[in-house]
């Protein structure tokens, strides 16, 4: 059961199509990156994120969820044992930027296995690892 299921795993994980992430960006580089394309001042940018942080968690621990156009939704929530935490929903328009035709720039691992099965991705392992195949 268990063992099976955990090895199962491995091999999707292994040959799944996967995102290489770079380095990630800090505020400096998205103020930067602002100011760039603006022509806003690196200083008032800093001070304009860090008040929206503060407004999000004012407004959230008032018990109100905070909808930020083109960024997402955060929202206060509590869970069964009373500790609270925000989630936050993504605008569409972000994921949607991802998805267009051309737009993604970054690195994807195991780029021909798009589309392929559960099925297919363990086919690939158990011929990669004769030793170490997966069964049902």
């Amino acid at each position: 059961g268990g063992q099976k299921m955990a090895n199962k795993l491995k091999a999707i994980n292994k040959h799944r199509p996967k995102i290489k992430l770079g380095k990630t960006v800090g505020m400096i580089q998205i103020i930067s990156f602002i100011a760039g394309r603006t022509g806003l001042n690196v200083g008032e940018l800093q001070i304009v994120l860090a008040e929206l942080c503060e407004a999000i968690k004012f407004f959230n621990t008032q018990g109100q969820g905070v909808k930020i156009e083109r960024l997402g939704t955060y929202t206060p929530k509590i869970d069964i044992k009373g500790k609270l935490s925000v989630s936050h929903r993504l605008a569409k328009e972000i994921s949607n930027a991802l998805n267009t035709p051309g737009a993604f720039q970054g690195e994807i691992q195991n780029k021909a296995n798009i589309g392929k099965s559960v099925e297919e991705l363990i086919e690939i392992w158990n011929e990669k690892n004769p030793n170490d195949k997966v069964t049902d």
